[in-house]
């Protein structure tokens, strides 16, 4: 302690350390599931789970400024397909998605086209 300073301990509220442990489990239960899912260990995620994964403002920071706007437009299509039942367009969509994202190095884009496949052909029952 500096001479004739006070000591100075900051004082968080119980509301903001609830919700800044709240943000920090979040992110960490999203963190485990991408890796789960490009892993290959869980599969079968709902498109709106994966939808939760792709749009994590923790996540989208990294996500964004790597993904090119062909990517994201595949992704966007496929979403869009599978919502009017057109599982089979949805499925080349994302297949297109998953390898771009795998030559490009892009793990979190490429599990997310992974879950929608799994999404996809399940609805198929392949």
């Amino acid at each position: 302690m500096l001479m004739g300073l006070p000591n100075f301990t900051p004082v968080i509220s119980r509301k903001a350390t609830g919700l800044i442990e709240s943000m920090k489990k979040n992110y960490t239960l999203a963190c485990v599931a991408a890796g789960l899912l490009s892993a290959g260990v869980i599969s079968g995620v709902s498109p709106l789970a994966a939808i939760a994964l792709e749009s994590s403002p923790l996540l989208a920071k990294n996500s964004v400024s790597q993904t090119s706007e062909s990517g994201e437009d595949l992704m966007a299509s496929g979403r869009e397909l599978y919502a009017l039942g057109q599982f089979s367009a949805a499925i080349e969509k994302w297949q297109q998605a998953a390898s771009m994202a795998e030559s490009r190095a892009e793990p979190m884009v490429r599990a997310v086209a992974l879950s929608y496949l799994s999404s996809a052909y399940q609805e198929l029952n392949q």
